[in-house]
């Protein structure tokens, strides 16, 4: 069972969890928290509604999309096609120019391996930059994540990194839990600076 404390109020104006039992309920609290934006839907292809309505929303004109089943791919770049919006391709060849064609795209969109609740990030794992560099180029990024792939607790989520690590080999794990922060020499934490200005995270799959 997992069970963590529900929303309270402390001193600092910090807020805690209390009795919460829902996974996927502490990952929306957890990831708002830290300035990210949370949707559920009930499968993929609403899932990839949400992310043209989205792109569309903050006037995108070009994405990019990571690494991720052929069949969300496809279904991804209909909607885009349909919106309007080009789907900016990452060949293999590269190489150094990577950087400078993802740069290119106002979004990146890309599947995450699983989430964390109690820490509100989703897990990546990648094994080429050019897939790492789509969830952190971008000043937008969409990260989809399956509800049956929500972990509850941080100390939980080793076994699930081992066992993706065994079967791929050498990866690049990124925990990401909303918008890169910055902060200056008086302590202004400042959004985006070195990283997306928005993280949004899509949540599908029957409750």
């Amino acid at each position: 069972m997992f069970n963590i404390p529900a929303l309270s109020s402390l001193a600092w104006g910090l807020v805690v969890l209390q009795d919460v039992e829902d996974p996927v309920e502490v990952f929306k609290f957890r990831f708002e928290q830290q300035a990210g934006k949370v949707y559920e839907v009930s499968d993929f292809d609403r899932a990839s509604l949400v992310v043209s309505q989205v792109l569309i929303g903050q006037n995108v004109s070009k994405v990019v999309l990571a690494d991720m089943p052929e069949e969300y791919r496809r279904r991804l770049e209909e909607r885009m096609t349909n919106a309007g919006i080009q789907v900016i391709e990452l060949e293999d060849n590269l190489g150094s120019e990577v950087s400078r064609v993802i740069n290119l795209a106002d979004a990146g969109v890309s599947v995450a391996e699983f989430a964390v609740a109690d820490v509100g990030a989703v897990v990546e794992i990648t094994q080429d930059d050019k897939d790492r560099l789509v969830s952190s180029l971008p000043k937008l990024h969409i990260s989809l994540v399956r509800r049956d792939k929500i972990i509850g607790r941080f100390e939980d989520v080793a076994d699930s990194i081992r066992e993706t690590i065994m079967k791929r080999g050498n990866c690049v794990i990124s925990f990401i839990g909303g918008p890169s922060r910055t902060g200056d020499i008086e302590l202004k934490l400042v959004l985006g600076v070195h990283g997306p200005h928005q993280v949004h995270v899509i949540i599908f799959g029957e409750s």
